[in-house]
């Protein structure tokens, strides 16, 4: 799991972080509209309802075949499901990319429920 967890980090990195990837917007509206944005020479891809150039509804999908779909604020999950390729699902509300209050399915069908104290704005 330590090896998946630095692979996310390195997409939200790519995908959010300073060193911003170079998309490019392949249909709709990418600016104030309905589109999709995909990461060039790689197979990321944003799509959904953007404001201002950024993702607020719709879904991402990292190279790596993650995908996290809900409402995003700057560019970040903040409500809705995350889908790891290697099967486990968290459902609920997040904070900076973690859940902080849903539940978490793992690939052999446990659940886990999270509901983490919060310090600070809470989307």
């Amino acid at each position: 799991m330590a090896l998946t967890l630095v692979q996310l980090i390195a997409a939200v990195v790519l995908l959010c972080g300073e060193a911003r990837a170079e998309y490019v917007c392949v249909e709709g509206d990418c600016v104030g509209g309905e589109g999709k944005l995909v990461l060039k020479d790689s197979a990321g891809s944003m799509e959904g309802r953007f404001w201002n150039g950024e993702l607020i509804k719709g879904k991402t999908v990292f190279p790596n075949g993650d995908v996290f779909e809900g409402w995003f604020k700057n560019n970040m999950l903040v409500n809705g499901t995350k889908r790891f390729q290697d099967g486990t699902v968290q459902e609920g509300k997040f904070l900076h990319n973690m859940l902080v209050d849903g539940k978490i399915t793992y690939p052999n069908g446990s659940t886990r429920a999270m509901k983490m104290k919060v310090f600070g704005d809470m989307p």
